[in-house]
């Protein structure tokens, strides 16, 4: 009784087609391997995707980037092969690792027509109402979750 959730057994069992019209995410990046904190906060639904990035100032760096070992190669695989195609001019990759390491605040994508989420449509005129929404649900989420971060909202 005191777990916050409901069951979902009637999607499971098949008497019920959707959950939730929301779900809602957080990481923070607690400053493990050789990083600092970097939280996020998101919500989405079925059509679109919402994230603020709290400190979105900082540069990006977690344990998919670098190692604790500095004798080691730094990040997982695919990270360095996506360095070094950016490094070899392959502009597609240089674009993937800016993004990933340097974030805007908000992030808004629609993820109907846009499933990989490589266009951000939280700046667009014509999604203002949409963020808006999106913020608003994402804030009385936080403020009941008592999230620490919600005066960096």
């Amino acid at each position: 009784e005191d777990i916050d959730g409901e069951s979902f057994l009637q999607v499971i069992s098949g008497t019920k087609d959707t959950h939730h019209k929301m779900v809602f995410g957080t990481h923070t990046n607690k400053g493990e391997v050789l990083s600092w904190k970097y939280p996020i906060r998101a919500v989405r639904t079925r059509t679109h995707k919402y994230i603020v990035n709290l400190m979105h100032s900082r540069t990006v760096t977690n344990a998919m980037i670098r190692t604790r070992d500095q004798n080691k190669p730094q990040g997982a695989n695919f990270w360095r092969e996506w360095q070094s195609a950016a490094q070899n001019g392959n502009e597609f990759a240089a674009r993937q690792v800016e993004r990933y390491i340097h974030r805007p605040r908000l992030e808004l994508y629609d993820i109907t027509n846009d499933p990989f989420e490589m266009n951000n449509l939280a700046s667009e005129n014509e999604h203002g109402t949409a963020v808006k929404e999106l913020h608003s649900h994402l804030k009385e989420w936080m403020h009941a979750q008592n999230d620490p971060m919600l005066s960096q909202l």
